[in-house]
């Protein structure tokens, strides 16, 4: 084996164990906010209350929920270079694209927490918090990322130039992760039970992923 062809094996290796790192971290991170969520903001259910209330408890605990939906969202930023390293492994341009967006899109339907909605809580602005709730939450937090992250799993599981997913247990994880977005898609206006249940498995699925990196 010449010089540049084991370089190039090092490399391909490293970035291997690099995605799982990242997709082990993403997975880890986004639970532990989601418990964490949960536990001071009574997150994901709270989201059914009035704006009124919903302001009125963001400002009891602001602080720690400001902290839980930071971890959330870089939980969620961490697709975007993951996604980017898979290109480098062989993953098509529109699956890369598709990650970035979907990371993107992700951050910043979250980010409201953190850099709007302490200010409208502190004023007690209803009208303007619905509205953000409408445009970043429900049209881009949930629609747009969900859409987004459908379709970059399904490019993801089958894209034929991924060496380091080959295999019927990754198309098959993968069919089986983007399931459960599905059942997040078609049940988030469900009950907020079935909702965090789908959401968990979702988040828990992309952990899911590395035996097939290393």
């Amino acid at each position: 084996m010449s010089f540049k062809s084991s370089m190039a094996a090092i490399s391909e290796q490293s970035y291997r164990k690099l995605v799982a790192v990242l997709l082990i971290l993403g997975a880890v991170l986004a639970n532990i906010a989601f418990i964490g969520l949960g536990s001071v903001f009574n997150y994901p259910d709270i989201l059914q209350e009035p704006a009124k209330e919903i302001l009125r408890q963001f400002m009891t605990n602001q602080n720690a929920i400001i902290f839980w939906f930071s971890i959330l969202a870089i939980g969620a930023g961490l697709l975007a270079p993951i996604a980017v390293i898979l290109g480098h492994l062989g993953s098509t341009c529109i699956a890369v694209w598709t990650g970035v967006l979907a990371a993107v899109v992700q951050v910043i339907g979250l980010s409201r927490w953190i850099l709007i909605v302490p200010g409208l809580a502190q004023k007690g602005d209803v009208a303007t918090f619905q509205l953000l709730n409408t445009i970043l939450g429900t049209i881009v937090g949930e629609t747009f990322r969900l859409f987004l992250l459908l379709e970059y799993g399904l490019f993801l599981s089958f894209s034929p130039r991924v060496k380091i997913l080959e295999g019927r247990g990754f198309h098959g994880w993968g069919l089986s992760r983007q399931f459960s977005l599905c059942s997040v898609c078609l049940f988030r206006s469900a009950s907020p039970e079935l909702m965090a249940l789908t959401l968990l498995a979702t988040f828990s699925g992309a952990s899911g992923w590395w035996p097939w990196v290393f």
